[in-house]
């Protein structure tokens, strides 16, 4: 028996273009339009349905993308290291000394 787990993955391509046309569209027609920025009776809360719905599909379309996006940024934060107690003294006397030389400059320069 064959293993299905391969064939299970769908091209989600043609929503995905969907739902960013959708979510363009609505923004700009809320931009464009102020009167679909209300309560219809009918539909509901217009700007719900023009610019969050599509912003959730996308969310739920993209979940595997920002899942992988928010470990590589969490690898990347976990490998960054303060500086050790030592560099960090050393940075701060190079500061005070680039601060201090012009003013020691002049002084000497009378």
């Amino acid at each position: 028996m064959k293993n299905n787990s391969a064939a299970a993955v769908r091209d989600d391509s043609h929503l995905l273009l969907f739902a960013w046309v959708w979510l363009g569209v609505g923004a700009l027609a809320l931009l464009v339009f102020p009167a679909l920025r209300q309560v219809h009776p009918t539909f509901g809360c217009l700007p719900f349905w023009c610019v969050v719905a599509p912003a959730l599909d996308l969310a739920v379309l993209e979940r595997r993308r920002w899942l992988e996006w928010s470990r590589t940024w969490l690898r990347r934060a976990a490998h960054r290291r303060r500086p050790t107690r030592q560099a960090r003294r050393h940075a701060q006397r190079r500061r005070q000394r680039q601060r201090l030389a012009p003013l020691l400059a002049a002084l000497l320069n009378r």
